[in-house]
């Protein structure tokens, strides 16, 4: 290899490597020295039903989508809104009865902490949120519902791919509060609900 084919390939590539990381290193720089104000982030979700409860061992869950909106106070704390539905299909008549399909919608407002990881561009986000639950029911033409006090314990792990762009995974620890009339002998299981919901999706950054 001559000292004229170094000159003339090695040195622009070295340079080219060297101005990538000055620009990747003020980038990390910039975004440590203005944070967002606020979070927009839609996920596909992947709920499922635990414990001894009428959702565990009468129904099928479907996929879903979360809607979240989160302002941060400071470096620290942030409050926001979550919204979540999903599909389920009966799999047990006997436990559920004159019911074909529910539709269940979550409405959380929420509180917590920001912590800021070493990795560059990565955060963590753990809340509690407390809302309403609806359980929407439909048998053939006739269409009921039922509602809870819904309690939220949310964790979510964001990566910032540009300014204004992310991605991250969440998960939503739900408690549902019911209030359904049922006979005594069936009352402990439909008392609450408790639902598992793991996500992933995007989020859109404002300054």
């Amino acid at each position: 290899m001559t000292s004229s084919f170094k000159a003339t390939y090695l040195l622009p590539f070295f340079s080219l490597c060297f101005g990538h990381y000055l620009w990747a290193q003020q980038m990390d720089k910039a975004e440590t020295v203005t944070p967002y104000i606020g979070e927009i982030g839609i996920s596909y979700a992947m709920p499922s039903a635990i414990g001894n409860n009428f959702l565990r061992q009468g129904y099928s869950l479907k996929s879903g989508h979360v809607l979240l909106i989160n302002v941060n106070f400071n470096n620290r704390w942030y409050a926001g809104v979550r919204y979540g539905h999903t599909d389920s299909e009966v799999d047990n008549l006997s436990v559920i009865g004159q019911i074909d399909v529910t539709k269940l919608t979550h409405f959380h407002a929420t509180v917590g902490s920001t912590f800021n990881l070493r990795v560059p561009r990565l955060n963590l986000k753990s809340g509690l949120g407390v809302g309403y639950g609806i359980y929407r029911h439909k048998h053939m033409l006739t269409k009921f519902k039922d509602d809870a006090v819904s309690l939220n314990l949310t964790t979510s792990l964001t990566y910032k791919i540009g300014k204004s762009l992310g991605v991250f995974i969440n998960t939503d620890a739900l408690y549902d509060i019911m209030n359904i009339e049922v006979a005594p002998e069936q009352k402990e299981r439909f008392n609450n609900t408790f639902l598992f919901v793991p996500s992933f999706g995007f989020k859109v950054f404002t300054y």
